[in-house]
């Protein structure tokens, strides 16, 4: 399946009209099924095509940052998937007030996500310029961009059931998660979990919707933040920070 270069990440204030009319073109499929989106997805015919791409993105993205430290087994992948489902849904249930939501799902990004990881691929080659403050700083700021951001969405996934489909073993690159979500409309999607050790501890690494990735898309969206804020990323930290 051919693939879309990836765009060079902008490095001037400008954009050229071609970059711009490259962008309105596919971003706006990436945004649609970000995770935020997943009550609207429609299952896919050419599923089968689309778990192989999901398992061929999940492990590009299981490699950044350190390597893993041991191999993550599949019951071990397989219990944090069935964990972190079980909180996401104890949050949809517990309360209706999207602050407190936002709060708590920040607490759950910290502690089962590999956001350092995940925070860094979104800014691509730019995130090598940045000094160590920035680094964290703008790692911390990506989480309360997420949490703030999917938040509003979470009572949507109160009557959602998720069953684990498969496991696939990629030795120390770690374990990729496939699961069927039932949503409460009566569609159905698949969600692939990237599992792996980094630091001693399981981590998920990305998340797959019907083979469009969550860190794929985010890496757009902020692609597209930068851009308006004239590639200033302590401008970028300080809107994410107050939801700007």
């Amino acid at each position: 399946m051919m693939q879309r270069p990836m765009r060079p990440f902008p490095t001037s204030t400008g954009m050229s009209e071609a970059g711009s009319r490259r962008r309105s073109t596919y971003r706006p499929a990436l945004e649609r099924v970000s995770m935020s989106d997943l009550p609207q997805i429609a299952p896919m015919s050419r599923r089968g095509l689309l778990g192989g791409a999901c398992a061929f993105g999940l492990l590009a993205v299981m490699g950044l940052g350190r390597p893993a430290l041991a191999t993550v087994t599949d019951a071990q992948a397989r219990d944090l998937v069935e964990t972190v489902v079980g909180k996401l849904l104890d949050i949809a249930n517990s309360t209706s007030d999207v602050s407190r939501q936002a709060a708590e799902f920040r607490g759950m990004l910290a502690q089962y996500m590999s956001m350092d990881a995940v925070a860094r691929s979104t800014l691509g080659p730019r995130w090598r310029e940045l000094s160590p403050e920035q680094q964290a700083a703008y790692t911390e700021a990506f989480q309360d961009y997420v949490a703030r951001k999917y938040a509003p969405r979470f009572n949507e996934f109160s009557q959602t059931r998720m069953e684990i489909v498969r496991t696939q073993d990629y030795g120390e690159r770690g374990v990729v998660v496939s699961s069927q979500a039932n949503l409460a409309n009566g569609q159905k999607a698949m969600v692939d979990w990237g599992i792996s050790d980094r630091g001693g501890s399981l981590k998920i690494s990305n998340i797959v919707v019907e083979g469009i990735s969550l860190v794929t898309s985010e890496r757009e969206i902020v692609g597209g933040m930068l851009d308006k804020r004239g590639n200033d990323v302590d401008k970028l930290i300080a809107d994410m920070k107050s939801g700007a």
